[in-house]
């Protein structure tokens, strides 16, 4: 569970940048299992996000762990791996096509955390519904937090095919996969949405 709270701004930054929405959050994650195998945290993240007329997005977010009593905490040094703060962006580049990145990282010395690719195509005909919201997704993921259960080793690099719903969202608890093995899946990750407030 989350719970945000989002100001919606319009505030002109420069070069045709406009800052869209200013905020923050207090999120809980974990993986629902029992010992030995639980993973859980809690986080304060402030966040903000901007784009400009081309249609250029980005969001950036960066978080601070409540912290835990030693005999709660099942995952003390996951800062460490899954990171501190994260940057993600989206361009459109045709009516068809969308990449996506996001980056997360430490903020240590270490340098560790992770970088995903997206790619997602609308169909040219969807379920004869030419608005409907099906996209294609391609994903390249690097680093760790790809499976919230195993968040500090880092599997290999992961390549997913999926059709994913704009309108819904279904769990997916994606766990290492040998590289160039593709996935198909009717739902899983979340299609990338707007970046302004209310969207």
């Amino acid at each position: 569970p989350e719970l945000i709270y989002a100001y919606p701004l319009d505030t002109a930054l420069g070069d045709r940048w406009t800052l869209r929405y200013a905020g923050v959050s207090l999120n809980h994650q974990s993986n629902g299992q029992a010992e030995p195998l639980s993973r859980s945290w809690n986080r304060v993240i402030l966040l903000a996000g901007i784009d400009n007329a081309a249609g250029t997005q980005i969001n950036v977010r960066a978080w601070q762990r409540m912290p835990e009593s030693i005999n709660n905490d099942d995952n003390p040094n996951i800062a460490d791996y899954i990171g501190r703060a994260e940057l993600s962006s989206l361009w459109s580049i045709n009516a068809r096509h969308s990449l996506g990145l996001t980056v997360r990282h430490n903020l240590r010395l270490s340098g560790r955390g992770a970088g995903t690719l997206d790619w997602t195509i609308k169909p040219r005909t969807t379920l004869n519904n030419p608005n409907a919201g099906l996209r294609y997704h391609v994903q390249l993921f690097s680093g760790y937090g790809d499976s919230f259960a195993s968040s500090t080793f880092i599997p290999s690099s992961s390549s997913r095919w999926k059709r994913c719903e704009m309108s819904g969202r279904k769990g997916l608890n994606a766990g290492p996969r040998k590289p160039g093995r593709a996935l198909l899946r009717a739902s899983g990750r979340p299609c990338i949405r707007s970046t302004k407030a209310g969207t």
